[in-house]
């Protein structure tokens, strides 16, 4: 059992490696705009450093999370964050993306830049992979 998670998990961090797509830089630049970070804090998001940032990187996180179509009006939209990820390895990406709706759903969150911090949060927490793969930030 351990053997054939381990090789699902590395399966999924090799394809998610190769495969993800990256985030437009248009949408970069207008995010960053909208809410400045510096080159650091940027450095910071890439390598998966969050928790301790400002309200403008939760809300530089949910910029790029509704121009990408996947935050909107307060909900995270599953179906358009798994656009991002090729079709075989969507469905184990679709159980962390619902670990972590739940999450943003059991801490009551109904702001885009709280569910923006709640989710990456998550993402890192559950599938570190995730983040470590896609050029997201």
């Amino acid at each position: 059992m351990k053997t054939s998670l381990f090789f699902i998990s590395l399966t999924c961090v090799l394809a998610v490696s190769f495969a993800v797509k990256p985030v437009n830089k248009e949408h970069r630049s207008t995010c960053l705009k909208e809410n400045p970070i510096s080159d650091a804090v940027l450095a910071d998001l890439r390598d998966a450093k969050f928790a301790d940032h400002t309200d403008d990187v939760k809300c530089y996180v949910a910029c790029l999370m509704k121009i990408s179509g996947v935050l909107k009006d307060g909900a995270y939209n599953v179906n358009a964050a798994l656009e991002f990820f090729p079709d075989d390895v969507q469905s184990v990406f679709k159980s962390v993306f619902d670990k972590c709706v739940a999450q943003v759903n059991d801490k009551g969150a109904t702001e885009d830049c709280e569910i923006a911090k709640i989710m990456f949060q998550c993402f890192y927490d559950v599938e570190p992979s995730l983040l470590e793969a896609g050029d997201f930030f």
